[in-house]
C-alpha cells in the first residue's frame, strides 16, 4: 500500500505512485486506486487536480484523465482486475459548474463489463458530498465501513462466511456502499447515489471480490 495524503499528493509524487502501483502486477492480482480530490475539465479534456495545480496552466500542473488511464491498461492486461474508486465528482469549491468533472465523464471510453472498474462517488452529473463530522467524503466512508465490516449488524447478512474471512460479493458489495451513501447523504441533509458500472462481462453477483478486515460485522 502507497499513500499520499495531503501535502503529498504533487504532480510528481503521483506520477511516481502510479508507476511503482502498475509496475510487475502478477496474474490473479485485484489492484485498488483509490482517489480522493477534485476532477477539473477543460472542453472535452479532464484532469485529475493535485496539490498546486494551477486551474488557468492545467495541462502542465494536473495530472491529465487519460495518462491515469493509460497506465492502469498494462497493469489490467495481468491483474484480475484494477479498481478505481473516485471520490472527485462536481465537488470543487470555487470552481464553475462546467468545470468540474462528473461521473460520466471519468468513465467516458472504458468499456463496462472489463476488468477495469471505475466506481464515482455520485451518479451521472450530480454532486458528491464531504462530511465535517467524517472529515472526508461520503463515498469514502461507505467504503471503509464496508471492507471494514463496521456496517452494523443489520447488514451482516452481506457478508459470507469463509475459512478465510467475511467475503464480500459483487451483489452484497453494491448493496453496503449503496446503503451507506444514502444513509449518511440523509444524516447531513444532501441527496448522493453511487454509480456502478455495469459489471456482468466479468464479475457474476456471487462472485467473491474482497474480504472485510473484521471476520464478524459488527
Amino acid at each position: 500500500v502507497q499513500v499520499l495524503a495531503d501535502a503529498q499528493a504533487t504532480l510528481p509524487a503521483i506520477r511516481a505512485a502510479l508507476a511503482w502501483f502498475t509496475r510487475g502486477v502478477q496474474p490473479g492480482e485485484t489492484l485498488i486506486l483509490f482517489l480522493s480530490g477534485h476532477g477539473v475539465k477543460v472542453g472535452d479534456r479532464f484532469y485529475f487536480a493535485p496539490v498546486g495545480v494551477d486551474p488557468a496552466r492545467l495541462a502542465a500542473t494536473a495530472l491529465p484523465w487519460p495518462e491515469l488511464l493509460a497506465s492502469l491498461q498494462a497493469a489490467r492486461r495481468n491483474a484480475r482486475s484494477v479498481w478505481v474508486l473516485a471520490d472527485c465528482c462536481r465537488a470543487a469549491p470555487g470552481l464553475e459548474r462546467d468545470r468540474q468533472a462528473t461521473g460520466d465523464d471519468l468513465r467516458a471510453g472504458v468499456d463496462d463489463g472489463g476488468n477495469l472498474v471505475i466506481c464515482t462517488a455520485s451518479a451521472g452529473d450530480a454532486p458528491s458530498y464531504e462530511s465535517e463530522t467524517l472529515q472526508h467524503g461520503l463515498f469514502t466512508q461507505a467504503w471503509l465501513e464496508a471492507l471494514q465490516g463496521r456496517m452494523g449488524p443489520a447488514y451482516a447478512i452481506a457478508y459470507q462466511p469463509t475459512p478465510r474471512g467475511a467475503v464480500l460479493t459483487l451483489s452484497g458489495l453494491q448493496f453496503l456502499i449503496d446503503a451507506s451513501v444514502v444513509r449518511h447523504a440523509r444524516q447531513v441533509g444532501v441527496r448522493q447515489q453511487v454509480e456502478f458500472p455495469r459489471l456482468e462481462g466479468s464479475f457474476s453477483p456471487g462472485q467473491p471480490l474482497f474480504i472485510a478486515v473484521a471476520a464478524r460485522p459488527s
